[in-house]
């Protein structure tokens, strides 16, 4: 009779504690996939989506420049350009205060930050030059398009990291959490079993002073 009550507490003294080592580790692997992988893979994703916007009025400003349009609608393409230019600094702040991330990424993030700079800086020249000579001006996009290509090839590949990492962590996530519940199941049973052995002993010794 004491035996049986103390086995069943030992039982589920292991369970309590064998699940709550399981889910917290389910925790930090959910904790990474969400504010590791995915916050590198938004902070990249906002950056790429900024540079190509970037690029984009660029052209615009300098279509306007060479379409003979006023004055004050090419000034208002460059104040948005200004903008967005201020925008792309603090998404390749946040991109490069990521945490936890490999080593090749930590690479490509200052490699990208060195190119972001050379692009705004071949971007302002451009922009000096239009103001002087719209002739001379327009071949300087190649420069800028060179530094553009390179940006956004590095910036794509990082979200292909982010992207496969978190795949990897998920996956992981669902094995733990299967060979947790597999666990559970066995010593669920295992104590069930254990339970009916003991039960059935003592009802047999209880029984054989009575027969």
């Amino acid at each position: 009779l004491i035996i049986a009550p103390a086995i069943a507490m030992l039982f589920l003294v292991i369970l309590v504690l064998f699940s709550n080592n399981a889910l917290k580790s389910d925790k930090e692997t959910l904790k990474d996939i969400v504010e590791v992988k995915f916050e590198l893979y938004q902070a990249s994703s906002k950056l790429l989506s900024n540079v190509n916007l970037y690029n984009s009025i660029l052209y615009k400003a300098f279509s306007y420049a060479t379409g003979g349009y006023e004055q004050s609608q090419i000034d208002e393409q460059l104040a948005t350009l200004l903008e967005v230019g201020k925008t792309m600094d603090k998404e390749m702040i946040k991109l490069s205060k990521s945490k936890h991330i490999s080593e090749e990424v930590v690479k490509l993030i200052k490699s990208i930050d060195a190119i972001k700079k050379e692009y705004r800086l071949s971007v302002f020249d451009a922009i000096d030059m239009l103001s002087v000579d719209i002739g001379m001006a327009t071949p300087m996009l190649s420069v800028t398009d060179e530094s553009f290509l390179i940006l956004n090839k590095q910036l794509t590949k990082i979200n292909m990291i982010a992207d496969k990492e978190s795949n990897i962590s998920y996956k992981n996530a669902l094995t733990k959490i299967d060979n947790t519940l597999y666990t559970l199941y066995v010593l669920s049973f295992i104590a069930i079993i254990l339970s009916l052995i003991i039960i059935s002993a003592v009802i047999s010794s209880i029984k054989k002073p009575l027969m």
